[in-house]
């Protein structure tokens, strides 16, 4: 009988009070999240974009993995692919399958200097994170003499990346460049993902680079592994594509393209999607570059207020540049092109840029 009449007056207070409960509902709710929070190591519960976890479905990106982070692993990556040996200053490249066996190929840009990566060294900011650190610099463009170039320079450059190269290609009249992009990409999916359209079907870049040479290849990748793993990881496997693209490419001017910033409001509301977490990723890739056959752009100055973040008349939603403003990153790379002798297809053709 008290069953019943607890069960009564229960229905009761649900038809009267649908607020209450709703509101209850939801306490308990972020009560549990909480505590599976604080079981896998989150240890900051804020519903506010300092949340990596939030941060990362806003941004459609791969939410936190805490092992990973708190691991700090810096081994090399395992895997059965091709290893293409460093070559910026030497006479050739050797190319092994995974028995070891390997072929010498020519090096084309054996004959070029190397030009290593220079940074500008700034304040040190204490960082408590298992994601990143405060690198204490930031890195420069590739210091050389670079040319201006029209838009007919990219028609035989395929450009690589996210949803910001995503934009690029709806916004930058660059009509006759080769795009594979994906929203939420990252350097560890970049060369799996089946993001390239070769004869109406959809297949790797791996597949897609094997089948249409390039002299130029543009890259920007990060934004979406600020809080997944760590930064000598991601630095890791951007070498490790790098010579996937390399065995596959071996005419082609690589350029790893800094990710862009996020705006200064935006750094300052989360403790890992952040223009510092940002810079450490940029001071990784950038030291992968030689100045020969793999350069450094960053065209983060162009965009930055006073406090280096992107300007925030220039994005709608802190992350992404608005459609007419995509021509400042597009003038930036025009301002950067390199001359005929940097294209080993080029010099050996004696064609025209």
């Amino acid at each position: 009988m008290a069953k019943k009449h607890f069960t009564k007056k229960f229905h009761q207070f649900l038809r009267r009070c649908p607020l209450t409960v709703l509101l209850l509902v939801s306490w308990l709710g972020l009560t549990v999240y909480a505590l599976v929070a604080a079981v896998m190591g989150i240890y900051q519960f804020h519903v506010t974009m300092k949340h990596p976890a939030l941060s990362s479905v806003l941004l459609k990106e791969y939410s936190v993995d805490s092992k990973w982070a708190k691991k700090q692993q810096t081994e090399p990556a395992g895997g059965s692919g091709n290893v293409v040996s460093a070559d910026a200053s030497g006479e050739a490249e050797t190319v092994e399958d995974a028995s070891g066996n390997g072929t010498t190929n020519e090096n084309p840009f054996a004959e070029r200097t190397p030009i290593p990566t220079q940074y500008e060294e700034t304040k040190k900011k204490k960082e408590n994170s298992p994601y990143y650190d405060d690198p204490g610099r930031i890195a420069l463009t590739t210091d050389y003499p670079y040319i201006t170039v029209d838009s007919s320079y990219y028609d035989d450059a395929v450009f690589i990346g996210d949803s910001r190269i995503e934009g690029l290609h709806d916004y930058s009249g660059l009509d006759n460049a080769t795009f594979y992009y994906k929203e939420g990409l990252t350097v560890y999916d970049m060369m799996s993902a089946k993001i390239a359209e070769v004869n109406g079907k959809k297949v790797n870049i791996k597949k897609a680079l094997a089948q249409q040479q390039f002299n130029k290849v543009y890259i920007m990748i990060g934004i979406n592994e600020l809080g997944y793993r760590t930064t000598p990881e991601y630095a890791q496997q951007y070498q490790k594509n790098l010579e996937e693209i390399r065995q596959l490419q071996p005419n082609a001017v690589i350029f790893i393209m800094g990710v862009m910033h996020v705006t200064t409001e935006y750094s300052n509301s989360s403790e890992v999607f952040n223009n510092v977490n940002i810079n450490d990723k940029n001071v990784a890739a950038a030291g992968l570059a030689n100045g020969v056959d793999i350069f450094y752009l960053d065209v983060n100055p162009v965009l930055a207020d006073k406090k280096g973040g992107v300007k925030k008349k220039y994005t709608w939603d802190g992350i992404h540049l608005k459609a007419e403003y995509y021509y400042l990153w597009v003038d930036f790379l025009n301002a950067h092109g390199l001359e005929q002798d940097c294209f080993p297809a080029y010099k050996e053709a004696g064609q025209n840029l």
